[in-house]
């Protein structure tokens, strides 16, 4: 896949993870990513990407984690826009995933979280974001966006997760 936003499904990643170094996995994934676990799909429920590659939801997907070229949302790249409308860097077309649920802020090689005044809200690590507030990302911190469940990963961190669960 030549395109920089996409949304996998777990085999393909699981499949690359079997086949290359952790440097050439790293090379070939080089986002941070949400690994989304399935979720009961609403009509016409899906994820898709900022070039429209997309999912049903019903199996685990890898959401590369990647601002948009184009600046449509008004954020720089250091603001990756999390929410249900296309003008989002990562669109989660559920009705309970606000417009503009929430956003990650890239700092250096830390990536944080921050719930953009959703509706139906967002937990990190089990706590929930109050609106404006940061979270600190690691490999492995479980988000809860609305119902929608997530498992924040490096590039790295997926690696090892992804042989983890192939041992």
């Amino acid at each position: 896949m030549t395109s920089s936003f996409f949304v996998l499904n777990l085999g393909q990643f699981l499949h690359d993870a079997s086949q290359l170094s952790e440097a050439e996995f790293v090379t070939a994934h080089p986002d941070p990513c949400l690994l989304v676990e399935p979720f009961v799909a609403e009509e016409e429920a899906h994820l898709v990407t900022a070039m429209a590659e997309q999912g049903d939801g019903s199996v685990p997907f890898v959401v590369s984690i990647r601002s948009r070229q184009s600046q449509a949302h008004g954020y720089g790249g250091d603001r990756i826009t999390l929410g249900r409308t296309g003008n989002n860097d990562v669109v989660i077309k559920s009705s309970d995933i606000s417009k503009i649920h929430g956003f990650f802020v890239r700092e250096q090689d830390k990536m944080s979280y921050v719930d953009a005044h959703s509706t139906y809200g967002s937990k990190v690590a089990g706590l929930e974001a109050r609106p404006g507030q940061t979270f600190p990302l690691q490999d492995g911190t479980r988000l809860t966006l609305a119902s929608i469940r997530a498992t924040y990963f490096t590039p790295r961190g997926l690696y090892v997760h992804l042989n983890t669960l192939a041992d």
